[in-house]
């Protein structure tokens, strides 16, 4: 709801010839996980998920395509970027890097060489106000990436979300004070009203 723009960028973003993928930045709790999903529908993207715990090791965000940690590191790296590139069709993959200011150095590095090699197609999310380390800005620095700052939802489009949410007009004044609150925030938004239906403040009469 209110990001056909978004989903159309990112798109055309994996598809474009000279493109090696795209940066999705915003806030926390803004949508960036869910307009990507949306937009790659269909494609069943390898998706990798940067975490704080994960983050203290080699390898952390990749661990499901890695064997054997403690073996020769180069020979884990070639493994991994073989594993997660590997498609039925021999066409390039499509690679989904949630939260990649947390990935650590040794799994951007592995990200670094598959973009190199265009082995696949690369969206990045990136959370405003984290730091992202160089390992993982030079990703996007050394290459052609498009980029996409996704902003909050205007006021209508948020009342738009609501009444499709709850299958039913919303008040106005009940819309434009949940916006007031949330200012577009999706995540904030469905917080709120999932615990004003709870307790019986958000009803339909």
């Amino acid at each position: 709801m209110g990001r056909a723009a978004e989903v159309h960028t990112l798109r055309s973003a994996v598809s474009a010839p000279g493109l090696s993928g795209i940066v999705v930045s915003g806030v926390a709790g803004i949508g960036k996980s869910r307009v990507v999903r949306e937009a790659l529908a269909g494609a069943n993207p390898h998706w990798i998920v940067g975490t704080t715990a994960a983050r203290g090791l080699p390898l952390g965000a990749f661990a499901a395509w890695a064997d054997h940690l403690d073996g020769d590191r180069l020979q884990l790296v070639r493994g991994v970027i073989d594993a997660i590139t590997a498609t039925p069709t021999g066409g390039p993959a499509f690679l989904v890097v949630d939260d990649a200011q947390l990935l650590d150095d040794l799994s951007a590095f592995v990200l670094h060489q598959i973009v190199q090699r265009r082995a696949a197609r690369v969206v990045l999310t990136v959370r405003d106000g984290d730091p992202v380390p160089d390992s993982v800005r030079e990703i996007w620095k050394d290459h052609t990436f498009d980029r996409l700052d996704l902003r909050p939802l205007r006021e209508q489009e948020c009342a738009e979300l609501l009444s499709a949410a709850l299958q039913g007009p919303v008040d106005a004044d009940a819309a434009h004070r949940l916006w007031q609150l949330t200012r577009g925030n999706a995540l904030y938004l469905r917080n709120i009203v999932e615990q004003e239906l709870t307790d019986g403040r958000l009803q339909q009469h």
